[in-house]
């Protein structure tokens, strides 16, 4: 079933085209509908007006015992996922969210080597529904999906912040195959 899970991962990337204004638009993750056993995976339910899912895995910061810093992956249409950190601390000031000026953020899958990511800025919608930037979260390229896929026990990642102390996330991955069949791989529900 890994193999399963991993194909469609790969098939399933959505990163979006490479514009230095690209703004990603992030789900509201809310509320858990189900955490699934042993594991820091929760799953959000949902679908869109036309059917289409809409639904998300949170896979929660190991030593965040509020649970406020998390990776999102975010059901976008059938078969397509949209990858966010959501993190508790600001990762950007408003000033560097104008002026473009994106955390440096890498990555290290289990105990590999870590990889640079170029991040976009991502925002959420206020009560009006208009969106407003989200600055303690960043959008991640989709080819990351593919790495957290393939971790063996954890993802890390690390985000330099312009003027900021870095930030080091540890978030466990048991629990992600059963997560994506929970959401039916992001096909209709």
């Amino acid at each position: 079933m890994r193999r399963t899970m991993l194909a469609f991962l790969t098939a399933a990337l959505l990163a979006p085209p490479h514009a230095s204004a690209q703004m990603a638009e992030k789900g509201s993750y809310t509320a858990c509908d189900g955490h699934v056993i042993k594991s820091t995976m929760c799953v959000q339910f949902g679908k869109d007006p036309s059917g289409e899912n809409t639904s998300m895995i949170a896979i929660h910061e190991e030593n965040d015992t509020g649970r406020l810093t998390y990776i999102t992956l975010e059901c976008r249409g059938t078969g397509r996922m949209a990858v966010y950190v959501q993190s508790k601390n600001m990762l950007l000031t408003q000033e560097d969210f104008d002026l473009e000026i994106m955390p440096k953020v890498s990555y290290r899958i289990d105990n590999g080597a870590l990889k640079s990511l170029e991040v976009y800025p991502a925002h959420e919608f206020d009560a009006n529904g208009e969106p407003v930037p989200d600055l303690a979260a960043v959008g991640l390229p989709g080819d990351v999906l593919g790495e957290i896929a393939r971790a063996g026990k954890r993802i890390q990642i690390v985000i330099e912040r312009n003027g900021f102390s870095k930030l080091t996330y540890s978030f466990p991955t048991y629990g992600l195959e059963t997560s994506m069949k929970l959401i039916q791989f992001c096909n209709r529900m």
